[in-house]
């Protein structure tokens, strides 16, 4: 089976940051994370794991970015 890659969610959620001016710590803030850093590195795909894909997974629901 394919990995799954959610690089175009990844996008949409960086579009969406800028757009509305929300930054890594909001994010942080929003889900629990005490570390910007770590949000950073999973929106950014710089950590490509199954904890950063649920995060993507979870901002795309809770904002319902499209």
């Amino acid at each position: 089976m394919a990995e799954l890659t959610l690089e175009s969610g990844r996008k949409k959620i960086l579009e969406w940051m800028r757009a509305n001016d929300v930054s890594y710590q909001d994010i942080a803030t929003a889900f629990g994370y005490k570390n910007k850093q770590t949000v950073r590195d999973y929106i950014t795909g710089d950590v490509d794991s199954t904890k950063a894909n649920e995060l993507v997974l979870r901002i795309i629901s809770k904002f319902r970015i499209r």
